[in-house]
């Protein structure tokens, strides 16, 4: 096994150091044998790092065992030719525009934009999530701070209660989407960060399912798992 490996090969790789069948293991886990060889090869993908901690902890490994690198020095190609894994590079812009457009930014004197096009920003919100699910990260980075941008001003310029939770049910996406990346791409603490903004957004929202997706993605950025170096 090497670092190409993908979470699902390496869960069948130490699942077999462990002596463990697809039978024991997944019924572990509270989960079917399908499903478990799906994720393992490949016709599954396992993107929750909740998820991944209860197979580490079931196979008893560091939850690190099982997950790639970070990102990577050469550029990996997928099936479409798309670069996967990397953007770092990306990261500084992303933590600029975090900075940047953060709960006092009006009270720093950021300039105001031009109306944000809401149907773009959730096109590029949408197109951002098909990205994170292939780990198409150098396509996706490069649209982040933008989104980020258009997020902030599209809340500001709101004029009604509808359209101040439409700008919020898009703010709330555009941080998650972005703390799942940065959490893919081994940051320690940006994620958590536009976690617990993607949170905030959620609740202003009041939509149950915004609500419980922000939860599910500010618990697994949780301070404590960065300690532990398991992003």
């Amino acid at each position: 096994m090497d670092d190409e490996a993908t979470v699902g090969e390496r869960i069948a790789y130490f699942r077999r150091r462990r002596g463990y069948s697809q039978a024991v293991l997944s019924g572990l886990l509270g989960r079917s044998e399908e499903w478990l060889s799906q994720i393992e090869r490949g016709a599954r993908d396992l993107d929750k790092l909740s998820t991944i901690l209860r197979v580490a902890e079931a196979l008893k490994l560091e939850p690190t065992k099982l997950l790639p690198g970070p990102f990577h020095s050469t550029p990996r190609l997928g099936a479409n030719g798309a670069t996967l894994g990397t953007a770092p590079e990306v990261v500084p812009a992303i933590e600029t525009a975090m900075l940047r457009y953060d709960g006092i930014a009006s009270l720093i004197g950021v300039p105001d934009r031009g109306p944000v096009n809401t149907d773009e920003l959730r096109r590029s919100i949408s197109f951002a999530f098909v990205c994170s699910q292939t780990e198409q990260w150098s396509r996706m980075a490069p649209l982040v701070p933008e989104m980020i941008t258009d997020s902030y001003h599209a809340v500001r310029q709101a004029d009604s209660d509808a359209s101040k939770r439409e700008a919020k049910t898009l703010e709330a996406l555009v941080y998650r989407v972005t703390s799942g990346m940065l959490d893919r791409l081994g940051e320690t603490r940006l994620p958590w960060v536009a976690a617990e903004r993607s949170m905030a957004a959620a609740e202003q929202t009041g939509d149950p399912l915004l609500i419980a997706g922000g939860m599910e993605i500010s618990r697994c950025s949780a301070p404590r798992w960065t300690s532990s170096r398991i992003h």
